[in-house]
């Protein structure tokens, strides 16, 4: 049976995407917690996954991602919230595991690709980015330590992104009058 999406589902993904955009709309305005606000941001797309489905999600992420790239004034926040933060949530959403430590195993290594991705992409497009940014040149102890902290603080995003979106949920349930 093919599934059909209700007026419903659609209008949400319209609200919510508007939503996002705004949010990431502060995030290219404001000089600080630019990934704070892009974090905000996929907890919306968390929250659209859990209460919409998989559809609504995928259309609202993708609405997103292109007015991101499109309108923001600040183009590297919709390339960081499309790579990092909601590639992350739908990837999350879209591929379930039933063993954790594959779940994880998964979840670090999109991390890490898309992390080293946007290094690689920001040497191409940054004109003397190469020069100011000498990963070589740093302490092997500085980057292994360095690259142990982004899969700690990777795990806690993790663990915020999955108690956020129950506590929406939740009260979302409680704002229709569902128990």
């Amino acid at each position: 049976m093919v599934s059909v999406l209700k007026i419903r589902d659609i209008s949400a993904a319209g609200v919510f995407t508007g939503l996002t955009v705004v949010i990431l709309t502060v995030a290219s305005l404001t000089p600080v917690s630019k990934l704070a606000f892009c974090a905000v941001a996929s907890l919306v797309i968390e929250f659209v996954f859990l209460e919409y489905g998989k559809k609504t999600a995928c259309i609202s992420f993708t609405a997103v991602s292109l007015i991101s790239v499109l309108l923001l004034p600040q183009k590297s926040i919709g390339i960081i919230f499309i790579s990092v933060f909601g590639g992350y949530v739908t990837i999350r959403n879209l591929l379930v595991f039933k063993k954790k430590a594959i779940s994880y195993f998964v979840k670090l290594l999109y991390l890490n690709l898309s992390v080293y991705l946007l290094y690689i992409l920001g040497l191409l497009v940054v004109e003397g980015l190469a020069e100011k940014v000498k990963i070589t040149d740093l302490p092997s102890w500085q980057i292994v330590v360095g690259i142990f902290v982004i899969q700690l603080v990777f795990i806690a995003y993790d663990y915020a992104l999955t108690l956020g979106g129950r506590v929406l949920t939740e009260y979302y349930g409680k704002i229709k009058g569902e128990k």
